[in-house]
Order: C-alpha cells, then sequence, then structure tokens
C-alpha cells in the first residue's frame, strides 16, 4: 500500500511518534510517561521463546519495571510502518531491537492504537519473536537506570 500526503498524514506522524516514544521512555526509566503510551485495559503479547501475555496497563508497569530494574535493557525500534488509520483507530508495524545485560531479541511488533482525548495510545502490541538469544552481554555495561540526567544544556536548548 503507497503511502501518500493525505488527511492521515498528521495521525500516521503522530502514530510513529508514540512508537519512538514508547521505546525512548523506556529507555529512560520515565514510567509516568510510559503510563501514559498505553491505555487502561493494554494487552500484550509475545510469541515463543518468550510466550508473555499481558492483560491491563498496571500488569504491563509490573512487567517493564521489574524487567528494567534488574540490569541493563536498551530498545530501538526501526521501519516504523502505519499501514491503516481509520477515524480513531489505526494499526501498525515495525522492527524492534532490544538489547539487554541477559538477553538479546529482535521481532516484529504489530499495534492497534486508538485515539484518546490524550492522543493515539496503544491498544494492543503482539510482539512476534524473530531472534533471541540468553546471557550476558560479552562487553561492558556503562550506564545505569534511572537514567543520570542529561546533559545540562539540554533542558535549556532552545531557549524559551
Amino acid at each position: 500500500m503507497a503511502l501518500r500526503p493525505d488527511d492521515t498524514l498528521y495521525d500516521r506522524l503522530a502514530i510513529r511518534d508514540l512508537i519512538e516514544l514508547y521505546a525512548d521512555r523506556l529507555n529512560h526509566a520515565d514510567w509516568d510517561g510510559y503510563e501514559k503510551t498505553l491505555i487502561e485495559d493494554f494487552q500484550f503479547h509475545t510469541s515463543s521463546p518468550v510466550n508473555i501475555t499481558i492483560r491491563g496497563r498496571d500488569e504491563m508497569m509490573k512487567l517493564v519495571k521489574q524487567a528494567y530494574g534488574s540490569g541493563f535493557v536498551h530498545q530501538m525500534v526501526h521501519n516504523i510502518v502505519v499501514d491503516r488509520v481509520v477515524g480513531d483507530r489505526a494499526r501498525a508495524r515495525h522492527t524492534l531491537h532490544v538489547f539487554s545485560d541477559r538477553f538479546r531479541l529482535v521481532a516484529l511488533y504489530y499495534d492497534a492504537v486508538v485515539r484518546t482525548d490524550d492522543g493515539w495510545k496503544f491498544a494492543r502490541r503482539d510482539c512476534q519473536v524473530t531472534y533471541h538469544e540468553a546471557g550476558p552481554l560479552p562487553g561492558s555495561v556503562y550506564r545505569k537506570l534511572p537514567d543520570p540526567g542529561k546533559p545540562t544544556w539540554y533542558e535549556q536548548f532552545p531557549k524559551a
């Protein structure tokens, strides 16, 4: 399906932003911001070999806080495609790379998103694992969560 500038362009950009914010907020342990990307009855599923099914935003929050609380985890999203926007509902997909001090994962994510009064949010995410590797990383981890802070200039640029 060819995507073209049409009346869904703004929505498609906002949904791409949501996907990127999801990973960025996890990577910075911004739990309040991360929680705001999910609707209350959010659903999450990961295929074999991980096999996780979550129902509810609160349960998802428990899972990610536990995963990020025990070491280094970093997510990177790639190849985002928002292929259908119909009113207040949309679907998207992307590739996700996850690196951690305990595992590595490459997966395809399939998302159902809904427009709320606060903008687009995830209703459902289905993670189809392509590659999984368990075990420690061979290198060294230098950054620890919670985020030690941004450079001082970052909050001041650009000046309001």
